[in-house]
């Protein structure tokens, strides 16, 4: 009894340094070892940065191990931001317990959040290691809002945006130039101006002041760029949106499809046709496509606006299926002389 007892305790201690043997080992030790590389750190985020900057940062290492290190390839992995990365290593050949030096250096062009990351070939036990440096660019001024956006604007009838400015080091905002750009071929009058913030010299404020002096269709894309005084290569590009109303529209229009309606059915819907320019437009006919639709207008608004009543009569006589009609307004404005637009009735026997 005690003998097997002795055989079960040497197969298990058998067992268990046959187990030891198999795990692997993160640095093997001894004199059939190899080199090691540790670094003190893997990874350095520089944070908030200004661009256009350059930034570098040391990752200090150690050869740990028991033979020479030797650091064959720097290979990058990853290069996600508008920039450059590159490194600076004074020696690739390191004795056991040596200890060196890995320069990364980052040169940061955009107001983006990026990583730079390297991977270091070398005879290490443990290669590759990798190494990663983060940054956010930003921009030398903070903004409320990232666009001018004017939305759709009247004609002749001035319009105002503004943006608040903050500097990101507290400093006080000094700008060279305010201008726009874009907006040079299009029939508008446009004003861009600085008012600064009499409490907090590190504030201002970006005024645009404009006005469409003409209807026009297709806006090409548009800035306001501002330069601060003495650093140009901060200069930013603030987005500009405009979109001009048509001179002469028809508005209030719950919907173009007007519903179901049964043969032999009237109905009776609001309509208004809007005059969005500033100066008088004279409205001289209203038509239909189609006779089952009958417009009626009344008198002009304020000398603005026509109200209409649009009467749809489905015929009796009608089978299932769709009623369509074009209303067109023919007015005297000398960029739009007509407006139209289309509704429908879907025709259902009860």
């Amino acid at each position: 009894m005690r003998r097997k007892g002795l055989t079960t305790v040497l197969v298990l201690t058998a067992s268990l340094l046959v187990l030891i043997a198999m795990a692997p080992a993160a640095y093997p030790a001894g004199k059939e070892g190899g080199p090691v590389l540790e670094f003190d750190v893997e990874k350095h985020d520089f944070g908030k940065v200004l661009f256009p900057s350059e930034h570098s940062f040391v990752f200090s290492f150690v050869n740990k191990g028991d033979a020479p290190l030797e650091i064959e390839q720097l290979r990058l992995t990853c290069s996600c931001f508008e920039g450059h990365v590159g490194y600076e290593l004074k020696k690739r050949t390191y004795q056991p317990g040596e200890r060196g030096e890995l320069k990364i250096m980052l040169s940061v062009k955009a107001a983006k959040r990026f990583k730079g990351a390297y991977r270091v070939y070398s005879n290490a036990l443990n290669s590759p290691s990798t190494i990663s440096a983060f940054a956010k660019g930003m921009e030398l001024y903070e903004l409320d809002e990232s666009e001018f956006d004017f939305g759709h604007v009247r004609i002749r009838t001035e319009e105002v945006r503004t943006i608040n400015l903050r500097h990101v080091k507290g400093k006080p905002i000094e700008i060279a130039e305010a201008t726009a750009s874009g907006l040079e071929s299009l029939p508008v009058t446009y004003q861009v101006k600085i008012v600064p913030d009499e409490k907090d010299n590190s504030a201002s404020t970006l005024e645009v002041k404009l006005k469409a002096d003409e209807y026009f269709e297709k806006v090409p894309k548009a800035f306001i760029r501002i330069v601060p005084k003495g650093e140009p290569e901060h200069a930013m590009s603030i987005p500009l949106r405009i979109e001009v109303s048509r001179p002469v529209q028809f508005s209030s229009v719950p919907g173009r499809f007007l519903g179901v309606a049964p043969p032999g059915s009237r109905h009776v819907l609001e309509l208004k046709l809007t005059n969005n320019d500033q100066r008088k437009v004279l409205l001289k006919e209203v038509t239909s496509s189609n006779e089952a639709f009958d417009v009626s207008w009344g008198p002009v608004r304020d000398g603005y606006e026509y109200a209409a009543s649009l009467t749809v009569t489905v015929p009796k006589e009608m089978e299932e299926g769709f009623l369509f009609a074009r209303i067109t307004a023919v007015t005297d404005h000398p960029s739009q002389p007509i407006e139209s637009t289309c509704f429908s009735v879907h025709v259902v026997k009860p």
